[in-house]
């Protein structure tokens, strides 16, 4: 009898901790680390809603850039940061993507991490080309990658990450063989485009739009389902000829140490989710081609598991050998 009623007393103590966490949560700076280089698409969309949260909370929202090999860098502070909600991670499909591809972590998805929520889920990327390249279709794009196998080539955010499947699975698709060139964020390869190191990109739609407007990047195909609103007049690339292709994307969210607090994970879900019914953050999102969430834990992490049956079957599709 009295060990049920000191197992009961300590449940108690324990959900009544929880509660005061969440009641004095938080009350200084939150630190935010982003694993890619600033101006990536992970990077534009976490800086977003962290601006308004952080304007809701009261307590500055510090975003980090902790970039290096493809996002494992910056996630490797996260996963061995107190857990205690003051540092959180802003990572997408790389997260991901990184337990199919790579035979060893310094991390465990699953074991390290806890999902907050996302906050936007891609609906594709924009195939990109600079403005000054002869190329202006994906038709031609296909005839010059066959003409000149092997020097043409296709830069991406690292090996895995989401816009390099997008690409391989494009080049599969289409019959070419072109080179993968990887770099260390979205920022370095759309520089790369600009300046001519590689022939053609993947990119987030937030990423690439700006540059497209300012006359230096042509928009060839959007790799979604559908055509993205925002640049009607650009043909999906099943639309343009490759015919069963389609990407939507990877997508933006957070997550914490894990064994975070529970009221703390909800706190922040709950922010996040307030930041993103405020007009001008919504528009942002769907804007830079994602749909916004917001979503609780446990939705975020069955959406997580979904990701990663898709990305396995992208992987093998691509025939992108482990790392």
């Amino acid at each position: 009898m009295r060990l049920i009623v000191h197992c009961t007393f300590t449940v108690l103590a324990l959900l009544l901790a929880d509660v005061n966490v969440a009641q004095v949560y938080p009350n200084r700076p939150i630190r935010l680390v982003v694993p890619f280089p600033a101006g990536g698409g992970l990077d534009v969309i976490g800086r977003a809603v962290a601006g308004q949260v952080e304007s809701q909370i009261g307590h500055p929202i510090v975003v980090d850039n902790r970039a290096g090999a493809n996002g494992i860098v910056g996630s490797e502070i996260v996963a061995r940061a107190r857990a205690d909600g003051y540092t959180i991670l802003s990572n997408g499909a790389a997260l991901v993507v990184g337990q199919i591809i790579y035979r060893k972590l310094p991390y465990d998805i699953d074991r390290d991490f806890t999902p907050i929520t996302s906050l936007g889920r891609g609906t594709g990327y924009l195939l990109l080309v600079s403005a000054s390249s002869p190329v202006r279709s994906i038709k031609e794009l296909i005839a010059l990658a066959k003409n000149k196998e092997g020097r043409v080539s296709y830069g991406s955010a690292g090996v895995g990450n989401p816009n390099h499947l997008a690409a391989a699975l494009f080049s599969v698709r289409a019959g070419i063989d072109p080179t993968h060139v990887p770099y260390k964020g979205m920022a370095p390869a759309v520089n790369a485009l600009m300046v001519g190191e590689v022939q053609f990109i993947c990119s987030p739609a937030s990423v690439g739009l700006p540059q497209i407007k300012a006359g230096r990047l042509r928009a060839l195909g959007f790799t979604g389902a559908s055509r993205w609103p925002v640049l009607p007049d650009v043909p999906t690339i099943a639309e343009a000829g490759v015919a069963g292709y389609s990407f939507s994307g990877g997508f933006v969210g957070w997550w914490a140490p894990a064994k975070t607090p529970a009221a703390i994970i909800a706190t922040l879900q709950n922010e996040v989710y307030k930041a993103l019914q405020i007009p001008k953050v919504r528009d942002f999102i769907e804007t830079g081609g994602y749909s916004p969430g917001g979503e609780s834990s446990d939705e975020f992490g069955k959406f997580i598991g979904a990701q990663l049956k898709k990305f396995r079957e992208a992987v093998k599709a691509a025939k992108i050998e482990m790392q």
